[in-house]
């Protein structure tokens, strides 16, 4: 398998942006160009009821960290800030990858091509370093795993994206990213989950090194922390996916990072990328649909184990 490319994000926010926008300048135009509504980008001001710009304002108003982010990386990569809402947007009005944990592993399965994910290692000034699965153009995770082992994956279903008429059209996706960078355990960060205002429906997964396992359902109106059921989550909560996907780790003689992936192997829909966590190290696994094993790649290269 060809390994995602890596890139060091370092600094203030908005210096965090440009690192990763400069880096993945072509692979964030590349993106853009897919996007069913490009053409909005040919008007020179911005309509302030677009969907995309709505979004925008609620990015500034509940999370100005990311949008500080994001500011940084459509300047790194030389297009227009609401583009980048508009991505966000597209992504979290698909399917995501769905993912599975037990204490001691979680896994997550990727629905893009690796060559259209990035590994980011994040180092935000004052607050916990990171490394993350990401999309090229987006500021937050889809997983990732922070200094302190504090693992945090998203996950959502079909038709669970956020609506223009929500109070806060700013996805719960970027909930993966506060967490990260301000929490080193699964307490505080499910309370945190619990707390924020977010749009659309996600499922936050959470687990650190204690053996502390939960997940946070987040929809405008409801947040429901979910714990283990015979010591497996499994996200996107409450579908009939999740559920085929329990049947599926029932048949697993012992559970474990293997036996989770192989769960998400097994699924209908062929999967690119498998990212795969051990909670309390700060690494990832990626692994390809003909790797036998993950491929670990440490927050600090060369140096096993640091935090």
């Amino acid at each position: 398998m060809s390994r995602p490319p890596a890139v060091a994000c370092e600094g203030a926010p908005r210096d965090l942006g440009l690192d990763q926008g400069r880096f993945a300048h072509h692979l964030v135009a590349q993106a853009l160009g897919e996007l069913p509504t490009a053409g909005f980008l040919d008007r020179w001001l911005p309509d302030p009821h677009e969907p995309a710009v709505r979004l925008g304002r609620d990015l500034r108003r509940y999370f100005p960290h990311m949008a500080e982010r994001t500011t940084g990386l459509a300047r790194g990569a030389r297009v227009p800030e609401r583009a980048l809402w508009e991505l966000l947007r597209g992504v979290v009005g698909r399917t995501s990858g769905a993912a599975l944990a037990v204490a001691g592993s979680v896994v997550r399965a990727i629905d893009f091509p690796a060559l259209d994910i990035l590994v980011r290692r994040s180092t935000p000034g004052e607050d916990f370093r990171s490394i993350d699965l990401v999309v090229p153009g987006l500021v937050p995770a889809l997983a990732g795993v922070n200094e302190h082992g504090l693992v945090v994956v998203a996950s959502w279903s079909v038709g669970s994206g956020v609506e223009d008429t929500e109070p806060c059209r700013a996805p719960g996706l970027l909930l993966v990213q506060d967490c990260l960078q301000r929490f080193s355990g699964v307490g505080a960060a499910v309370e945190w989950c619990e707390r924020r205002p977010a749009g659309g429906e996600t499922t936050i997964v959470l687990a650190d090194g204690s053996g502390a396992l939960a997940a946070v359902h987040v929809t405008p109106q409801v947040r429901q922390v979910v714990e283990p059921r015979d010591g497996l989550l499994v996200a996107p909560f409450a579908t009939q996916r999740a559920e085929a996907l329990r049947k599926q780790v029932s048949s697993a003689t012992r559970l474990d990072g293997a036996s989770l992936g192989a769960a998400l192997r097994a699924e209908e829909e062929a999967r690119d990328l498998l990212v795969h966590f051990e909670p309390g190290a700060p690494r990832l696994g990626v692994q390809g649909p003909e790797d036998a094993a993950p491929e670990w790649i440490e927050l600090v290269p060369g140096k096993a184990g640091s935090g």
